[in-house]
C-alpha cells in the first residue's frame, strides 16, 4: 500500500479523538483501517527519520494488527502476542472478510490470510519470557503497550541483531498541548493511559536521541467538532551497539599479525602479507 499523508493520518486521528470526547462506540472495522493509516505513517516517518532500511521486523504486543506487513510486503514480519485468539483481530483489515473480535480465529480466515501476506508470521508466547532467536531481528517494535515494554524490553534486546533498533511507540490524542513527553515529566495522553513516562534506557542497549522529525509529530494539530485538538505519536528508541570486540576480525592487517606471530611460534616463515 502507498504511504499514507499527513492529511490522511490527521483525518484517520480525529476519528478516535470523537470517540473518546463523545464516548461513542466506533465500528470495530473503523477502527482497524483508521489504525492502518495511523502506523502505517508511523512507521514511515521512523524508518525515514533514522534513516534505516530494516529486513526483519517484530511487533510485540501487535493484537493482531497488520500494519507492519501490510506497509512492508517485502519485508521478513514476526507479530508476538500472548495468545491465538488475539490474532482474530486481522480480519478487520479485510473488507470481504468478517469482522474480527477477540475470540477463536476460524483456521479458514486464517488460511486466507496467511495466502494473501506470505511475509507474515505469528508467535505466541509471553513477552516477559520471549521465544525467539538471539539477533533475530533488525528492529522490534511495541506500539502503545507501556507496561509490557518496561516489563519485557531486557528480553527484547536479546532478539535483536547488532545495529538493531527497539521503539516503542505511544499514539497521542490531546483536546489540548500540555508538556512535552520529552520534558521527561508525567504525561497523559487521552486514550490509553492516565499517566506515564519516558521509558529507561533497557540493560545492553544505548538510548537514541529522538530527530527533531519525530518530535514535530507529538503534537499534530487537527480539528474535532470546531475545536482544536492534537493527535500524532512519541517515541522512546533504543540501539543494540556493534561488538566493537569483533571489528578487528574483519581487518586484514589484523588477520596477517594474528598468523605471523602464530607460524614463528611454530618456527615457520609466514607466507605473503596482507592484500
Amino acid at each position: 500500500m502507498e504511504p499514507p499523508d499527513q492529511c490522511e493520518f490527521v483525518k484517520a486521528s480525529a476519528t478516535g479523538i470523537r470517540g473518546f470526547i463523545h464516548e461513542k462506540e466506533i465500528p470495530r472495522r473503523r477502527i482497524f483501517q483508521d489504525e492502518l493509516v495511523k502506523r502505517t505513517f508511523i512507521l514511515k516517518s521512523l524508518t525515514d527519520a533514522l534513516a534505516i532500511n530494516p529486513e526483519k521486523i517484530i511487533e510485540v504486543g501487535s493484537a493482531g494488527c497488520l500494519a507492519v506487513p501490510l506497509a512492508h510486503p517485502e519485508k521478513f514480519v514476526c507479530a508476538y502476542d500472548i495468545d491465538l485468539p488475539i490474532f482474530s483481530n486481522e480480519t478487520n483489515y479485510f473488507k470481504d472478510l468478517p469482522s474480527g473480535y477477540y475470540g477463536p480465529l476460524s483456521m479458514k480466515h486464517k488460511r486466507v490470510i496467511d495466502k494473501r501476506l506470505r511475509n507474515y508470521h505469528r508467535i505466541i508466547g509471553d513477552a516477559e519470557c520471549f521465544a525467539v532467536a538471539k539477533n533475530s531481528f533488525d528492529l522490534a517494535i511495541v506500539f502503545n503497550e507501556a507496561s509490557l515494554f518496561s516489563d519485557s524490553s531486557k528480553e527484547m534486546s536479546g532478539a535483536l541483531s547488532q545495529g538493531g533498533y527497539l521503539v516503542h511507540i505511544l499514539g497521542v490524542n490531546r483536546q489540548r498541548r500540555g508538556p512535552s513527553y520529552y520534558d521527561g515529566r508525567m504525561y497523559t495522553t487521552h486514550g490509553y493511559w492516565s499517566s506515564l513516562r519516558k521509558q529507561p534506557t533497557p540493560e545492553g542497549l544505548e538510548a537514541i536521541a529522538i530527530p527533531e522529525s519525530l518530535k514535530r509529530l507529538e503534537f499534530v494539530p487537527t480539528v474535532v467538532d470546531k475545536k482544536r485538538a492534537y493527535c500524532g505519536a512519541v517515541f522512546d528508541i533504543f540501539r543494540k551497539p556493534r561488538d566493537s570486540s569483533r571489528k578487528s576480525l574483519k581487518n586484514p592487517q589484523a588477520n596477517y599479525i594474528k598468523r605471523r606471530r602464530f607460524v614463528r611460534s611454530r618456527g615457520e616463515e609466514p607466507i605473503g602479507g596482507p592484500s
